[in-house]
């Protein structure tokens, strides 16, 4: 997404958190950099299972993130399963 490969600033994501049985596995996670990772945890980035992105008003300002891409290519291992339960119920 943000094609950063700095390694202690990329962390990985829960897509359905633990707390909603989420599960430990890499179908329910994400790699992002930290500061996005704080934008998908907080609803200011959402990632539909087609890899659009969609920010809210104040993440997609110009001084933000208006310059993050509109859609990412997903891994295959991803759960798409999981990103469409986040859009519907988190």
């Amino acid at each position: 997404m943000t094609g950063v490969s700095i390694e202690n600033v990329l962390e990985a994501a829960h897509i359905k958190p633990v707390e909603y049985r989420g599960d430990d596995t890499h179908h329910n996670g994400l790699c992002l950099r930290s500061d996005i990772h704080q934008l998908f945890d907080s609803n200011n980035l959402r990632i539909l299972p087609s890899g659009e992105l969609i920010l809210s008003e104040t993440a997609s300002s110009e001084n933000n993130y208006a310059n993050l891409p509109s859609s990412i290519e997903l891994p295959d291992f991803v759960s798409r399963e999981f990103l469409d339960w986040r859009i519907k119920y988190y």
